[in-house]
């Protein structure tokens, strides 16, 4: 529940901004503004991520995608209803947010299928080599065992509690191994997105968001 309170006031905030900056920087510029900052928070998840990470370490994350997906509302929408006719802005509104919704919808039916295909990807992957003859695999055997047995558990039972911990250690890494890779399938989208609307950008963003900055600064 925190962590869910940080992304959405970071998305409010990056709604409300993104709003109201949108025109002094220009609708593309702003759309690349909101992809570029959602691709470096998901690309940090890709390097942060880890069985260990703490709520600290993901503060950061949440805070880049949330304000990322947020900016970019209010210049999406208004570019896909600009040149809709006052009369036909109501059911323009409907279709938009229905089509956000079912997009939204897809977009997690796909990532939970690559999660699920991932894990099991990663799971072979990691699991060659876990095996009798490999050192690091009678290690964490070992030592699992040890730890078993200071815990009270028989010694005819420790080492199939350590093989069962060392399993377990498996199916945690290969379901952090496949959000990672989904995070990284997701930043090379919102790049994908950021050197699209500069492609098809009129003018100059660049130097429009320089000069912004500096009548800002003004």
């Amino acid at each position: 529940g925190k962590l869910e309170t940080v992304d959405a006031a970071a998305f409010m905030i990056g709604l409300y901004v993104g709003a109201l900056l949108m025109k002094p920087l220009g609708l593309r510029t702003a759309l690349g503004i909101g992809a570029a900052v959602f691709a470096a928070g998901m690309i940090l998840w890709s390097i942060r991520l880890t069985p260990d990470i703490s709520d600290e370490q993901m503060y950061l994350p949440l805070i880049l995608t949330g304000w990322g997906a947020g900016w970019e509302i209010g210049p999406v929408s208004t570019l896909i209803n600009s040149q809709t006719p006052d009369t036909l802005l109501g059911e323009s509104m409907q279709l938009y947010l229905f089509q956000r919704q079912l997009g939204g919808t897809w977009g997690i039916a796909i990532l939970a299928i690559l999660v699920d295909r991932l894990r099991s990807f990663w799971s072979s992957r990691l699991g060659e080599s876990l095996n009798y003859f490999s050192l690091g695999t009678q290690d964490a055997l070992r030592q699992g065992s040890i730890a078993m047995r200071l815990s009270g558990f028989p010694h005819t039972q420790a080492d199939a509690a350590a093989l069962g911990l060392l399993h377990a250690r498996l199916l945690i890494q290969s379901v952090v191994n496949a959000f990672v890779d989904t995070f990284r399938y997701q930043a090379a989208l919102g790049i994908f997105a950021f050197v699209v609307v500069l492609f098809f950008a009129r003018g100059h963003p660049i130097s429009t968001t320089r000069r912004w900055i500096v009548q800002m600064v003004r």
